[in-house]
């Protein structure tokens, strides 16, 4: 089954001889409910001129109102778990000409959606893998092995989407000991990245396929940080997934206040009291921020900290926020040998509780 990002443009193009106009029709609806009868979504177009007849539909905005990535999978010990259905789309896009009011389907096709995106230097629509993240090593902070089921003491998940007899395979990095996960029905499932087995080694994981070819591998290495406390972080990948890294040096937490002022009246205009305000103020709230350093990180980092940038759903510590940092330097081992990268996140509500 083909793969929507609905961050990107998704183009339906209709262009077929003698056609009037064309209509696309769209059905959108979450796993594990009925497919609805009648399309979600009905676009249609009249060909600009009787010697141009493309018509095209950008159909992305009307999918990704369907995608709520509303919390982490929150996942260490339990193995092939069907992703939240409200984390992904499935759809249904027709073709259809229309020679002056006689419809035909030209096309009939089915795809998964995901809240993820391309690069301009990738073209349009590219396929970005059957595994939601980027092959590569990446760092977790060493778990305390007497509370793993702590959030800040996970690894992080890897959202997969499985075929029939695949495997997820785990290799201990210290003693090589290879555990497996055979699945055996298709769908979007998420697995730890490190087995619970491997949380103080680290391990390699891999995907087999039924023919035993591997189709994706990652590294997945502890850190001990004794002396700060990390920061985690997760967000929303360039694929659509949730995915996790830690900031392991220094942070910084700040908090800034706000208010609005205005003349207040006094209750006598001569007699008035020298301790009565002529100023006051009103609306008073405050937010707070958290700035962190990730610490010696290899040249790769960068670029998850572009997908950190770019994304627009993000947790830190466990409390939703966004990222106040704009810009970075996208350093290269070949210039600087201790490559560190400091980011600074605005958590996403009010100190006060107002909302009403």
């Amino acid at each position: 089954m083909s793969r929507i990002y609905t961050r990107s443009p998704f183009i339906i193009d209709i262009d077929e001889s003698l056609q009037t106009g064309s209509k696309v029709e769209l059905t959108i609806w979450s796993e594990g409910d009925t497919e609805p009868t009648n399309p979600t979504y009905t676009l249609s177009k009249n060909v600009p001129s009787s010697t141009n007849s493309l018509t095209t539909y950008n159909v992305s905005p009307f999918i990704r109102e369907y995608i709520n990535l509303s919390n982490t999978n929150a996942i260490y010990n339990t193995y092939n778990v069907d992703l939240n259905s409200s984390y992904y789309a499935n759809v249904r896009i027709k073709r259809i000409k229309d020679v002056s009011g006689t419809l035909s389907t030209l096309s009939n096709v089915t795809y998964k959606a995901f809240d993820g995106f391309g690069l301009f230097t990738e073209g349009y629509n590219v396929d970005l893998g059957r595994v939601m993240l980027d092959e590569g090593t990446y760092t977790y902070h060493k778990p305390d092995m007497n509370n793993l089921s702590s959030d800040e003491n996970r690894a992080g998940d890897i959202t997969i989407m499985t075929n029939v007899n695949d495997i997820a395979r785990y290799r201990n990095l210290a003693d090589g000991t290879v555990t497996s996960e055979t699945i055996s029905t298709a769908g979007v499932r998420v697995f730890p990245r490190v087995h619970h087995t491997n949380l103080e080694d680290g391990n390699i994981f891999e995907l087999v396929n039924s023919t035993f070819g591997v189709d994706f591998t990652a590294t997945f290495k502890p850190v001990c940080e004794e002396r700060y406390t990390p920061i985690f972080i997760d967000y929303v990948n360039r694929h659509g997934a949730w995915s996790r890294t830690f900031l392991y040096k220094v942070s910084k937490t700040s908090f800034s206040a706000s208010s609005k002022d205005f003349s207040s009246l006094h209750s006598d205009l001569v007699n008035y009291s020298v301790r009565e305000a002529q100023m006051s103020s009103f609306n008073f709230n405050g937010s707070e921020s958290i700035e962190g350093n990730s610490g010696f990180v290899t040249e790769a980092y960068g670029e998850e900290v572009k997908q950190i940038m770019l994304s627009e759903r993000i947790l830190v510590n466990g409390k939703p926020a966004k990222i106040d940092t704009k810009s970075i330097d996208v350093q290269k081992s070949i210039n600087n040998k201790t490559i560190n990268y400091k980011l600074k996140f605005k958590f996403a509500n009010n100190y006060m509780n107002s909302i009403v």
